[in-house]
C-alpha cells in the first residue's frame, strides 16, 4: 500500500513539473521575436538563385550577341542582386562558400562594369562594338563571371541542380562568323 501512495505521488509531481516547464518554455517562446534580429522573411536563397541564374543567361545572350548595352545593363542588375547577398540578412541565409563566391562574383562584376564603361567611353554607344572574343581580357573576364554565377546559384541552392538544368549557351564559344 505504501508502495502506491508513493508511485501516486511521485507521478503527480512528475506531471505537475513537466506541465510548468511547458507553460514556461511556451510563454519564453511567445515573448521571442518571430524572425530574429538580422534575417528577413524576404531573403530567399531560392529565389536569389533564380534570380541570378536569369541574370547568368542574360550576361551569356548579351556576351554572345557581342552587344555593349545588353551587358552594362545586365551588369547594373547584378550589382542590385549581388548586394542583397553582401547584406546581413543575406549572409546568414547562405553557406560560408556561397558567401565567399558572392565576394568574387562582386569583385569580378564590378571590374566587367569598369572595362564596359570604358569600353564605351573608347567607342561610343554602339551596340555590338565589343571586341573580338579572344582579343583581350574581356573574354576571360566574362568567361569567369559567368562561372562564378553559376558556382553562387549552387551555393545557394545548397548543391541542388541549377534551376532550368545545364547552363543554355555555351560560356566559351564565340559567336558565329568569328
Amino acid at each position: 500500500m505504501r508502495r502506491t501512495v508513493v508511485g501516486v505521488i511521485a507521478v503527480a509531481t512528475a506531471c505537475s513539473v513537466f506541465s510548468l516547464v511547458g507553460m514556461g518554455t511556451a510563454s519564453a517562446a511567445s515573448a521571442l521575436e518571430r524572425t530574429p534580429p538580422g534575417a528577413t522573411a524576404a531573403f530567399s536563397p531560392a529565389s536569389e538563385a533564380a534570380t541570378i541564374r536569369g541574370l547568368h543567361d542574360a550576361l551569356a545572350a548579351a556576351w554572345q550577341a557581342k552587344d555593349a548595352d545588353a551587358m552594362q545593363a545586365t551588369q547594373a542588375d547584378l550589382v542590385t542582386e549581388l548586394a542583397k547577398l553582401q547584406v546581413p540578412q543575406g549572409r546568414k541565409a547562405m553557406a560560408a562558400d556561397a558567401v565567399t563566391t558572392a565576394s568574387k562574383a562582386v569583385a569580378q562584376n564590378n571590374e566587367l562594369g569598369q572595362d564596359l564603361a570604358a569600353l564605351t567611353a573608347q567607342h561610343g554607344k554602339a551596340g555590338a562594338d565589343l571586341p573580338l572574343p579572344g582579343l583581350g581580357s574581356l573574354m576571360n573576364l566574362v568567361q569567369s563571371l559567368l562561372a562564378t554565377l553559376l558556382s553562387l546559384v549552387m551555393g545557394l541552392l545548397g548543391g541542388l541542380p541549377l534551376p532550368g538544368g545545364l547552363p543554355s549557351l555555351p560560356v566559351g564559344t564565340p559567336p558565329a562568323g568569328h
